[in-house]
């Protein structure tokens, strides 16, 4: 029985060693990918607002929309305007959808915008509203001095593009 009782005591002793070591390696693993992560994401971060600040002074024109500044990239210089309303999903088409703009450029001249609250664009004041957007895109259209232009809209800014050719139907080409 003492034999036993000792063998037992051994096994327990082994145990918890070996469950100590296990959570002394463990939380050393998490410690390490903490800090790594940490590290990480803050050069991460600096990259970020590095790369947005020279994204932003290489390829992005500011236009004016009722008082606030709304982000533009423009691509091409053909006879023909397409100004290109951004899709659902798509947080910043001055960026996003520059090679689209690069590539059509080559026939049209491309205007894509990012409407105001998002991508580069100032925040707006007013409530977003199908209305106050459409008004807000057609101001910054009519401050870039363009007159006439195909309507290119992509997801649910089909809504925009369908009042603004309701409001503003002799500046349109085509939608």
């Amino acid at each position: 029985i003492v034999k036993a009782l000792n063998k037992y005591d051994n096994v327990k002793r082994e145990f918890k060693k070996d469950t100590i070591r296990t959570l002394i390696i463990f939380a050393v693993i998490i410690v390490v990918s903490s800090i790594v992560g940490i590290t990480s994401h803050s050069k991460e971060k600096e990259l970020a607002e590095k790369v947005k600040k020279e994204y932003i002074k290489e390829n992005v024109t500011y236009t004016n929309a009722l008082g606030k500044n709304m982000a533009t990239y423009i691509a091409g210089q053909g006879d023909k305007t397409i100004v290109y309303l951004r899709g659902s999903n798509d947080p910043c088409p001055t960026l996003t959808m520059r090679r689209f703009a690069d590539v059509v450029g080559h026939d049209y001249k491309v205007v894509i915008i990012d409407f105001l609250g998002e991508g580069f664009s100032d925040k707006p004041d007013t409530e977003r509203t199908a209305e106050n957007i459409t008004n807000e895109i057609h101001d910054g259209i009519k401050n870039l001095g363009i007159d006439k232009y195909i309507l290119m809209s992509h997801g649910y800014s089909e809504i925009y593009s369908r009042l603004y050719a309701s409001k503003f139907k002799d500046e349109i080409e085509l939608i």
